[in-house]
């Protein structure tokens, strides 16, 4: 039996739902591939070189009439994220220019989002120096993934959390990744194991947090107080119409085409979410 291939964006806030699935029991069916870059993951699971993956909510709404999304399987937040940061010098108003550090895809199109809404975009250019280049020559500076967890610039810059901007917009929670697959590839005893290994990476994740902290010689307390009150990895109702909302706001500011909304993996697991995708279609 060929294994199933299972893509992910390698980093902190992914490793709580893939925890365990490299345990030998677990390799002989799901074959982890991690990439740093989420668009890459993104790609190689339109293209077919993945069965599933946690990939950006706009590769999946581009891809939505060709893959089902698997219930559950998401990094979500509410409120203040810690995901996407901008560091700013200038009042929002006056921002001309914003540079990018680390995979911003889509912190990038949140920001014209939330800047969108707002009647103007600054410019967005991917920066690859250290940040106090950026924010030496432009107005400011994007931060977004792990390196929000961990990079500090200058207090005197004033600082704006993408995720909190997002859901005082709209009260809805925001969707960074969200697990789909190609039709037909999950069945119930792969949906089992994804499902373990989330309820096994949840129980460890404060462990996970403080690991990182360590590694990257930032503030445990702070990361850990992040991760454990902003973080959370499901797709309820809300998550849904969250994730519904950045699809249409990103249609409406012509960032994405538009889409007919969500399929979803048809196990039983999976109800929840077809009565949310019927009811969102009646009404």
């Amino acid at each position: 039996m060929d294994r199933f291939r299972f893509g992910l964006p390698a980093g902190l806030t992914t490793a709580p739902l893939v925890r365990g699935l490299d345990r030998p029991e677990a390799r002989k069916r799901v074959q982890l591939v991690a990439h740093a870059d989420p668009s890459v993951i993104g790609r190689q699971l339109l293209d077919g070189e993945l069965d599933a993956a946690l990939m950006a909510p706009q590769q999946a709404a581009d891809g939505s009439e060709r893959l089902e999304l698997i219930p559950g399987m998401a990094v979500t937040t509410r409120g203040n994220s810690g995901l996407a940061i901008l560091h700013h010098r200038r009042g929002l108003g006056e921002l001309r220019s914003i540079a990018c550090l680390g995979p911003a895809d889509t912190a990038g199109m949140l920001l014209k989002i939330l800047f969108s809404s707002a009647g103007f975009c600054p410019d967005l250019t991917a920066w690859t120096g250290a940040s106090a280049g950026a924010l030496d020559s432009c107005d400011g500076l994007l931060v977004a993934g792990d390196r929000a967890l961990i990079e500090s610039p200058s207090p005197e810059y004033s600082r704006l959390d993408l995720g909190q901007a997002w859901t005082q917009l709209t009260g809805l929670p925001f969707v960074w990744l969200v697990g789909a697959a190609r039709p037909g590839v999950v069945d119930r005893e792969l949906y089992g194991l994804l499902h373990t290994a989330r309820a096994r990476g949840r129980r460890a994740w404060p462990a996970l947090a403080r690991q990182f902290a360590q590694r990257h010689g930032t503030s445990e307390r702070h990361l850990v107080e992040i991760v454990e009150k902003a973080v959370v990895f499901r797709l309820g109702r809300p998550e849904l119409d969250g994730l519904l909302a950045f699809w249409e706001a990103a249609a409406q500011a012509g960032l994405l085409r538009p889409s007919n909304g969500p399929r979803f993996v048809p196990l039983s697991a999976g109800t929840f979410c077809r009565s949310w995708a019927e009811s969102r279609r009646s009404g």
